[in-house]
């Protein structure tokens, strides 16, 4: 009876996650306000669209990046719309392409949660690497919470050491 059960169980949850994931995919982000929100303020904060970000963000917003602990000036805690706009806008400049692709996203009450492979590419020197165009494409996970319309919480959790590893190994390889 146990194990009858408990491969009734795994099979629901099977399931489940497949009706789950095509249901997902199926609904838009238009047809879940917080997801619509995090994905606005996802695509203008990686656009650089710094005026139409500030649409989508809350005044207070806490930005947090405790994984960037491995990083120069890490790890990034930092509080305050302004703020977070000029440490993000700081770091764009020095960089010549930025993106991301959501690989999964979901929301659960006021919380988006992406799956994310991020993209980048600049100058060696902004990576600790010699002189040469240097491309990186790492993963990440970013949590934002919305309430009101408005991003209030931004918290990533990115592998850094994967980061590090690749321009470690680009700068040895003398790759550009």
């Amino acid at each position: 009876m146990g194990r009858v059960l408990f491969g009734a169980l795994c099979m629901f949850l099977v399931l489940s996650a497949v009706s789950r994931r095509e249901s997902s995919a199926a609904m838009s982000a238009q047809e879940d306000p917080v997801l619509d929100v995090a994905t606005k303020y996802l695509e203008r904060l990686y656009g650089g669209q710094w005026d139409l970000l500030r649409e989508v963000m809350a005044e207070d917003l806490h930005f947090r990046d405790p994984t960037s602990a491995l990083m120069p000036g890490g790890p990034w805690d930092i509080a305050g719309r302004d703020s977070v706009i000029s440490m993000f806008r700081a770091s764009s400049e020095s960089l010549t392409s930025t993106g991301f692709e959501v690989d999964n996203a979901f929301s659960s009450g006021d919380y988006a949660v992406f799956d994310l492979f991020y993209s980048t590419a600049g100058p060696g020197e902004v990576f600790g690497a010699p002189p040469g165009e240097i491309e990186i494409d790492i993963r990440g996970v970013t949590i934002l919470r919305v309430k009101d319309g408005s991003v209030t919480e931004h918290l990533d959790h990115v592998n850094y050491e994967d980061l590090l590893a690749q321009v470690a190994a680009k700068a040895g390889s003398g790759e550009d």
